[in-house]
């Protein structure tokens, strides 16, 4: 088996929310709404999954992808702090192909993400991780959005992380074919 596929064995509920996202985001880039169509604030949309339990084996199969060493001891059991992506994809995506939103995922561009990490994720924690639409900042010709997830283990704030997203704006004139 793949190097890759072994990173991600077991993670099979995230294939239907991810291939959702994708096919919404795909007919949204064949057919753009318009600009005027967009939202100009932004909408209350947050995903949400789990309790995701941290598996060793699906740790030390990230870990072999990644080419990445193992934190801690075999008593600390920690994981790398930005494990969490493996399971907040899906409500990542869910998030940004929202019917609220109405973004074509074709042509964003992830600008920048900063994770604040605020106790380690261990092997065995239980993980529950909420993606939301934090932000919306509007001109003629982009919008930008702050996505954050939380990754929350016993009630208590684990983990962090904001994305800033730009969306470019498809111009008037293509939906008026005069291009």
């Amino acid at each position: 088996m793949s190097r890759i596929l072994q990173s991600y064995a077991g993670v099979l509920e995230n294939a239907r929310p991810l291939l959702h996202a994708w096919i919404r985001g795909v007919s949204r880039g064949i057919r753009p709404l318009r600009p005027d169509q967009l939202p100009y604030e932004a909408p209350d949309v947050s995903r949400e999954v789990g309790p995701v339990a941290v598996h060793p084996d699906r740790v030390a199969a990230y870990l072999r992808i990644t080419d990445g060493a193992g934190l801690g001891t075999a008593e600390t059991r920690l994981v790398p702090p930005i494990y969490y992506t493996t399971w907040s994809l899906a409500p990542f995506l869910g998030v940004l192909s929202a019917d609220e939103l109405g973004i074509s995922l074709l042509g964003i561009v992830h600008l920048e993400n900063e994770a604040t990490i605020h106790r380690p994720i261990r092997l065995g924690d239980r993980v529950d991780c909420r993606v939301h639409l934090a932000g919306l900042d509007r001109d003629e010709k982009r919008i930008l959005l702050t996505v954050l997830a939380e990754n929350r283990v016993g009630g208590t704030l684990a983990s962090e992380s904001r994305s800033l997203i730009l969306v470019p704006l498809v111009p008037w004139y293509v939906f008026n074919g005069r291009h």
